[in-house]
């Protein structure tokens, strides 16, 4: 189970549940989660190939769930291509993406560089919700000053970028009033999903402010879809495993 997310603890809930299998969790770092992986860990494995296949290997792991962020592509490719290695099927569990907010459409772009490009003109004040990698990219937008909010402290922070503690609310209400506070006058932010980060859009609305949203980008191939869908496909997996097993070791015995 790769993720932290709260669809990989869906999924894990469902697994339990039904007793298909015993999951272990996999975390691309030792950082907090919001919903951490259950039984043993694999921690730092960002992306490392050879070491996933092998040990996908090594322990006869029968399947992999991709539940990884929406915008984790480094962490989707390295699982992908380690799966493809060791010969073992993967499923990549997908966040139900946030409806449209009639009248407030959002200028939705590919790319971080093209979402600070294209932010209104006189801009000053912008909440961003960005991976850490794209940091950089907004020490080039300066002046424009960004806010991100997280509960740990990205490490290089530009000089235009400021980091406050906590995790969003859904509640517009909430949102509106940290927006209001801080002077924010733009959104800059990732269409991640889920309903913890949608109370940024009401807010945004309700305060009349542009927003620029980031598409995700297109998940490696291969079999995707809902935590449902995933357990769903696990079930089938895991029998047609079974029947192939029990079938082997009929034929053993038949033929000592």
């Amino acid at each position: 189970m790769l993720g932290g997310t709260p669809e990989a603890a869906t999924v894990t809930a469902g697994l339990r549940a039904r007793r298909l299998a015993q999951p272990v969790g996999s975390l691309p770092s030792p950082e907090p989660a919001p919903a951490p992986p259950p039984g043993p860990l694999l921690v730092g494995d960002d992306g490392g190939t050879q070491r996933l296949a092998r040990y996908l290997a090594l322990h006869h792991i029968a399947a992999v769930v991709d539940a990884t962020h929406p915008f984790a592509m480094r962490l989707a490719a390295g699982a992908a291509a380690a799966c493809r290695l060791a010969g073992v099927p993967r499923f990549k569990v997908e966040r139900a993406p946030w409806p449209p907010l009639a009248g407030a459409p959002a200028l939705e772009v590919d790319s971080v560089e093209e979402g600070v490009r294209l932010l209104p003109a006189g801009t000053r004040r912008v909440l961003a919700t960005v991976g850490r990698r794209d940091l950089v990219r907004l020490a080039r937008a300066a002046p424009v000053r960004f806010v991100i909010r997280a509960p740990d402290r990205p490490s290089p922070l530009p000089c235009n970028v400021l980091w406050l503690w906590g995790q969003p609310s859904c509640e517009a209400a909430v949102e509106a009033a940290f927006l209001g506070t801080l002077g924010i006058d733009a959104l800059l932010i990732r269409e991640t999903g889920g309903a913890a980060g949608f109370g940024k859009l009401l807010a945004a609305r309700l305060l009349a402010l542009p927003v620029v949203m980031i598409r995700r980008p297109t998940p490696p191939a291969g079999p995707r879809g809902t935590p449902a869908e995933c357990l769903a496909w696990l079930g089938r997996l895991l029998e047609e495993q079974d029947g192939h097993e029990q079938a082997l070791l009929h034929g053993w015995n038949m033929n000592p």
